[in-house]
């Protein structure tokens, strides 16, 4: 039988990779035994193990946690969540003296700022079984910058619940909780940070805004970067009434937060992460904005599910959004077409099946 303990962040802790792992957890537990070793943080749950001490956490306590559940629990394969800063260096440490199979899924690589991680990293790369990465682009660089086997890599999309997020959903709740029952609603949803576009998507709004007369512009979510969040609410000034910060989005209204938009924009600037907030929407069969960059383009197709443009060009992302804006007939095509992929490509079941059989091959 298999028995998989997950190593990772997971919520309630704010972590686009907590996410990750909690829906993908929910799919997996229908094929196998899930087990999730994580940081003290929230309720203990059946078969989530909170012990880790973010303040006292070096190698060989993740060891031990391992080597205990393992023995105890019957755990036959250990897998690994991990981004850029994900956890301290010396955790990745861990796979050192642990005899289970290991298989680790990395949502995105090391930049020229992070290379003083990358002896630590390389551990993990070199003792995994199975390195499973969410795009092709990564797997491209594992393979030629990294040295990493390509025989070791698999390429597996991030998935998205696609029945609790659907066109279908209703919108009420949440247009109602920020007064937004006859807007335009023009989104942004995901954490907060410089690198999301978030001050690019107030700008260009600002330039069109005048052309949109019943058009809001709500950005949804929340940040630790409290700088930058005064910052764009500084921007935001010039038309404030227009403009909505609703904070953290609780778990159980992101399904009628997403249905309240009419446009989805996430205008990256650049990286090489797969992007959760985008595949939700595709789920929600929305209308989609954003940037033309190397990961994304393997999910959007210019004018079939969204529309790409140059990230960092506020002009194309304002000439985008009054596009959209003003032809209904092209945002209901993209709409139907996104959730077309979602069901195609990021059903979680699917995902979660093709993950099962990445640990029986390990286990053969």
């Amino acid at each position: 039988m298999i028995k998989v303990l997950f190593v990772t962040k997971f919520p309630p802790e704010k972590d686009g990779v907590g996410d990750y792992s909690f829906e993908l957890v929910q799919y997996l537990r229908k094929y196998c035994d899930v087990g999730v070793l994580t940081y003290k943080n929230g309720h203990n749950d059946e078969n989530v193990y909170r012990v880790l001490d973010r303040n006292k956490l070096i190698f060989y306590e993740v060891q031990k946690y391992i080597k205990f559940l393992c023995k105890e629990k019957g755990y036959n394969v250990v897998h690994f969540q991990t981004a850029s800063f994900t956890f301290p260096r010396n955790f990745y440490l861990f796979p050192l003296l642990i005899k289970e199979k290991l298989v680790s899924t990395i949502h995105e690589v090391l930049t020229l700022r992070q290379f003083h991680y990358l002896p630590f990293v390389m551990n993990v790369y070199m003792r995994s079984n199975i390195i499973i990465t969410l795009s092709k682009e990564i797997a491209k660089l594992l393979i030629s910058y990294y040295k990493i086997k390509p025989e070791k890599v698999r390429v597996m999309h991030h998935g998205a619940d696609i029945i609790r997020f659907n066109p279908n959903v209703d919108p009420k709740p949440f247009r109602s909780l920020f007064n937004l029952e006859n807007n335009f609603v023009i989104m942004i949803f995901g954490f907060i940070g410089p690198g999301k576009g978030h001050d690019l998507l107030i700008k260009a709004f600002l330039k069109v805004s005048n052309k949109m007369p019943n058009a809001k512009l709500v950005i949804a979510g929340s940040t630790k970067n409290l700088n930058y969040l005064e910052y764009l609410k500084k921007i935001a000034l010039k038309n404030k009434e227009k403009i909505v910060f609703t904070d953290y989005i609780p778990y159980e209204m992101l399904p009628s937060c997403l249905a309240s938009a009419d446009i989805f924009v996430l205008p990256y600037l650049g990286g090489m992460h797969p992007s959760g907030p985008l595949h939700r929407a595709l789920a929600s069969g929305k209308a989609i904005i954003t940037s033309d960059t190397p990961v994304i383009k393997e999910i959007i197709k210019d004018g079939y599910n969204g529309i790409l443009i140059k990230p960092g060009s506020i002009d194309e992302l304002a000439n985008a959004i009054v596009r959209l804006y003003e032809d209904d007939g092209l945002r209901k095509k993209l709409a139907i077409n996104a959730r077309k992929f979602a069901e195609q490509f990021l059903d979680w079941d699917k995902i979660a099946k093709q993950t099962v059989e990445i640990y029986e091959e390990v286990l053969k």
